[in-house]
């Protein structure tokens, strides 16, 4: 298990470095001490680039909570802007 924790900060920059932002995430719940100082900031700065079908591998409560309230923010800016995606 030592090895794997070792692994996990190397995976999750890799991760980030090919752009794969959400399996980087879900990758930060499986720490000892989840990470949530590089799982939010990844959520704040890539947020339209995550992949929902991924969402689902995503438990822990803070997390969901920032991807609701990036998503509403989102869906309200293009609500009031006229923009429809």
């Amino acid at each position: 298990m030592i090895i794997f924790e070792r692994a996990i900060p190397i995976l999750i920059l890799a991760l980030n470095a090919m752009q794969h932002y959400t399996h980087a995430i879900v990758l930060c719940q499986f720490m000892s001490e989840i990470n949530y100082a590089v799982a939010c900031k990844l959520i704040q700065d890539n947020f339209l680039h995550l992949k929902s079908e991924y969402f689902d591998f995503i438990w822990e409560i803070p997390l969901l909570e920032l991807l609701i309230c990036k998503g509403s923010i989102i869906i309200d800016f293009f609500f009031f802007t006229g923009f429809i995606y």
